[in-house]
């Protein structure tokens, strides 16, 4: 069905649901998006451009707004019809999608397959095949108006450049990224381990990206043998020890030399996923490629699995497991999750022996971290339990003397899972062990050097000695908790961090509230309740719904508590006429009977 939109008329909005597909017939089509109370155009489609289509596959709603640019005709293309079955039990090898998939690997003329690498077609269903599915690798995608820089340095070892100048390559005219040719390698003693010359090459390659204003350098080593690339990566910003799909300075990404364009995806797909987008625009535009970029990857390499070494299989194992640990945090689905759990489970079991310790832990510790965010999705206590131990394990390589910082955030990590099994079986025992995580993670988060770290693991104390306070009925413990909040919240403010400020004052409503139950003091609890009504404000106005719930569960009781503190006026007596001269003669063994309940109006 064909639709025709005036000038400027909307197509459809962002955070409508997803209904539907679009094709532009005739004119231009502009997608834009809102942030920060301003609407940006992100993207300008032409004829044969579909838009629309990506929230039909995980029913997401609108990502952006669709408007037309002068008057424009599109083919509308409903969900049902798009995927090829009724909603809810989609299978993407019938319907218009399925066209898309046949049509652009359909064979053309004089032997040539139609796979989305150029734009050239005989037929409007096979050119937008081919820009649909070069969407999905990344060949022929939306121009974004910020893209990802990319410098690639001279790998060590590559004497004639030639296979540098194979990755540069492999990376160019993807979507979302600019690619530039460093010229040079980055000096370092390719003699040294791994693990002594990656903190020297980060140094030097956040120089050259800021001076270039880049975002991610792409540097390593081909072997002795010339026959495997090992590909690293460093961001202009020092990773986050934390996050879900973290690599580590040394994780490599090992390619069989001249690789074809299958582990190229998987190249762009972590590549993707190492770099870290420093503007709202650059972020917008990952979020919106890296899930299906990941998506491609794992296909096409699941294709060429027979043709690798053990050690290229973990490699690509392990570095795609990372990648789609971050699409499933980009794109808020459990689908990536089990995705990455399961390559990294596997990776784990086919690690080579000749591998290092290094590489082992990093998939460990990722592995923990996926399967930790399940477990919370699922409240699965024995997941959490192997979380656990698999924190523990990656502490035997990620040491403290070793990995200060890793060590800090592994036992940050354990900490809230050993916060999450304490609820589940009501004890002392497993909150008090992490609240001594939370304690040894500070002995290296220290507030000077990083104070938004800091303060995340002191809202997490908090948390701690919150649940251990209100076990033991502990006022000591509660005041504690109290005191680390207050002092979360000096760097988590309410201008810098809205809904993370109001989790730590929520927090701190609860300590106060359970201190003043304890010591039945009504100024603490009024306290209490002003720290929850702050944090309900800022949930609501920003969006917090789960924090919302439940700060106002917390009001309830604090509510309650209030009205049972306050002091209660007895109803006046009812005073029944008497007889006058009974008042005089004989007062009172009635009256005197009667005290009891009138001295009862004091209390």
């Amino acid at each position: 069905m064909k639709r025709t939109y005036g000038d400027g008329e909307t197509i459809f909005k962002e955070g409508e649901p997803s209904d539907a597909a679009y094709v532009v017939v005739e004119g231009r089509v502009d997608l834009s998006r809102r942030a920060n109370g301003t609407e940006s155009v992100i993207a300008s489609l032409g004829v044969g451009e579909m838009f629309g289509e990506m929230g039909l596959f995980d029913r997401a709603p609108r990502a952006a707004t669709a408007r037309a640019v002068g008057a424009a005709t599109a083919e509308v293309i409903p969900a049902e019809a798009f995927l090829g079955a009724p909603k809810g039990k989609q299978n993407p090898t019938t319907g218009f999608f399925g066209r898309l998939l046949r049509g652009a690997a359909r064979p053309q003329p004089g032997g040539r397959r139609n796979d989305g690498a150029d734009g050239a077609g005989t037929g409007a269903e096979g050119s937008t095949g081919r820009r649909f599915i070069g969407r999905l690798v990344g060949v022929r995608g939306v121009l974004w108006p910020e893209r990802i820089g990319v410098r690639v340095a001279s790998l060590a070892g590559d004497h004639g450049g030639t296979h540098t100048r194979h990755l540069v390559a492999a990376l160019e005219r993807r979507r979302g990224i600019r690619v530039r040719f460093q010229g040079e390698t980055i000096p370092l003693d390719p003699a040294a381990p791994i693990e002594a010359r990656a903190p020297m090459a980060a140094e030097i390659a956040r120089e050259y990206l800021d001076a270039g204003g880049d975002d991610l350098m792409i540097w390593g080593e081909v072997d002795e043998q010339e026959a495997t690339i090992s590909v690293r990566f460093i961001g202009a910003t020092p990773e986050d020890e934390d996050a879900i799909g973290y690599f580590g300075p040394t994780t490599s990404l090992d390619l069989p030399v001249g690789f074809g364009p299958k582990l190229a995806h998987a190249l762009y797909a972590v590549g993707l996923c190492a770099a870290d987008p420093d503007t709202e625009g650059k972020e917008l535009m990952l979020r919106d490629v890296l899930a299906d970029a990941v998506a491609v990857a794992l296909e096409a390499v699941q294709a060429t699995a027979g043709e690798l070494t053990s050690g290229e299989r973990a490699s690509l194992g392990l570095c795609l497991g990372n990648a789609a640990a971050a699409a499933a945090e980009f794109r808020a689905d459990d689908g990536f999750l089990t995705v990455a759990a399961e390559g990294l489970r596997e990776t784990l079991a086919t690690i080579p022996e000749n591998a290092g310790p290094y590489v082992r832990g990093v998939a460990t510790r990722n592995l923990g971290a996926v399967l930790h965010a399940i477990a919370e999705r699922q409240c699965d206590e024995d997941m959490l339990n192997e979380c656990a131990r698999l924190y523990r394990d990656a502490m035997t390589v990620f040491t403290r003397q070793g990995y200060p910082s890793q060590w800090s955030a592994l036992q940050n990590r354990l900490g809230l899972v050993l916060l999450r099994l304490d609820r589940a079986t009501g004890g002392t025992e497993l909150v008090k062990e992490a609240l001594a995580a939370f304690q040894a993670a500070l002995q290296i988060r220290k507030r000077a050097a990083d104070p938004l770290k800091w303060a995340e693991v002191m809202n997490n104390v908090g948390q701690a000695a919150l649940l251990l306070g209100g076990q033991l009925r502990s006022a000591e413990a509660l005041e504690k908790a109290a005191t680390a909040c207050r002092g979360a919240l000096e760097e988590r403010t309410r201008e810098r961090m809205p809904v993370a400020w109001a989790a730590t004052q929520n927090n701190l409503g609860s300590a106060l509230f359970l201190i003043g139950k304890l010591r039945r003091e009504m100024p603490v609890v009024e306290a209490a309740a002003a720290a929850l009504d702050e944090a309900r404000a800022v949930c609501v106005a920003h969006g917090a719904a789960s924090t919302a719930a439940l700060v106002d569960k917390n009001l309830v009781r604090v509510h309650a508590l209030i009205e049972e503190l306050t002091p209660k006026e007895p109803p006046p007596m009812a005073w029944e006429p008497v007889d006058r001269e009974l008042t005089r003669t004989s007062l009172a063994p009635t009256v005197a009977e009667e005290r009891p309940a009138e001295s009862g109006r004091q209390d």
